[in-house]
């Protein structure tokens, strides 16, 4: 039984014969569990109260108390009244912070993909209910993910770009002990080609003048373009232009073609993102005619 408001109590029991058996109940701001009545036994149950008032509580000595654990700050004995059947005993001099543990289906996940979370695992030295706090702490440049999720579960979603995203999670208590953040790496593959676009800027290519080739329009929809590679395969019989591969590690236009004779040049560009992916081969076709 998790209270989320300082109930005054948390179980009230009334009649006769009745039995209270391996609750886990806090925090609770009055009384655990009340006893009126008779013959009731209250076994094995675990109460937290904050911040004072009994655990176990009975209008007179017919109700058993047995096995019972409990923090009990403003009654050390953890009861009023009630008979002792033995074995109740505070559970707390000092309370333990709990751990936080998120586990998740793969660590790997592909672009654009949802990936769910669970801090199911996490644990409580004194087995009391938790809080979940999840956060991201870390993702590449330029993604926008968002985690969602307030409970033992959680979703990361918004995986845009390929890298390495970090979930964190904190866990509290019942008596507000934080564990110490948890992180988890959860990688995007991004296995998505980029695109390569090459148009010819300067217009006619004349012989002797330089000709500038633009590769700014290609585009990668995980992540980043990190090189640029311009091949001439094709040029008129009589030239000497090199058709050894021109990289360039940005997007700024290539001014190092010079047509030397007339005739159709044939250049062709490749582009690769930051993840190793290649684009399919452009070519464009430049014809000179003076």
């Amino acid at each position: 039984i998790t209270l989320t408001a300082p109930y005054a109590q948390a179980i009230d029991m009334g009649g006769s014969a009745h039995r209270v058996f391996g609750n886990r109940i806090g925090p609770v701001g009055g009384r655990g569990i009340l006893a009126t009545g008779s013959s009731h036994e209250v076994s094995q149950n675990h109460i937290v109260v904050i911040p004072s008032g009994p655990a176990l509580e009975a209008d007179s000595t017919r109700t058993l108390f047995t096995a019972n654990t409990f923090s009990s700050p403003g009654f050390p004995t953890g009861r009023i009244k009630g008979s002792d059947g033995g074995d109740n005993a505070p559970f707390v001099s000092g309370n333990s912070a709990p751990t936080a543990v998120i586990t998740a289906a793969s660590s790997v996940v592909n672009l654009n993909q949802v990936a769910s979370l669970s801090g199911a695992n996490s644990t409580d030295p004194e087995e009391d209910a938790l809080s979940f706090d999840w956060s991201i702490s870390e993702q590449p440049s330029g993604a926008s993910a968002v985690i969602q999720g307030s409970g033992q579960t959680a979703t990361l979603q918004g995986l845009t770009r390929g890298g390495i995203y970090r979930a964190k999670l904190t866990v509290t208590d019942a008596l507000g002990a934080a564990s110490t953040p948890t992180l988890f790496a959860l990688g995007v593959a991004d296995n998505v080609a980029p695109t390569a676009v090459l148009t010819q800027v300067t217009t006619p290519a004349v012989t002797g003048n330089k000709c500038i080739l633009r590769s700014s329009a290609s585009f990668d929809v995980g992540g980043e373009l990190i090189r640029y590679t311009y091949t001439l395969v094709s040029k008129p019989s009589a030239s000497g232009l090199s058709t050894s591969p021109i990289v360039l590690s940005s997007s700024d236009d290539l001014e190092s073609f010079v047509p030397d004779k007339v005739g159709t040049y044939v250049w062709r560009l490749v582009v690769r993102d930051d993840s190793g992916n290649d684009s399919v081969p452009v070519e464009i076709t430049i014809i000179v005619n003076s």
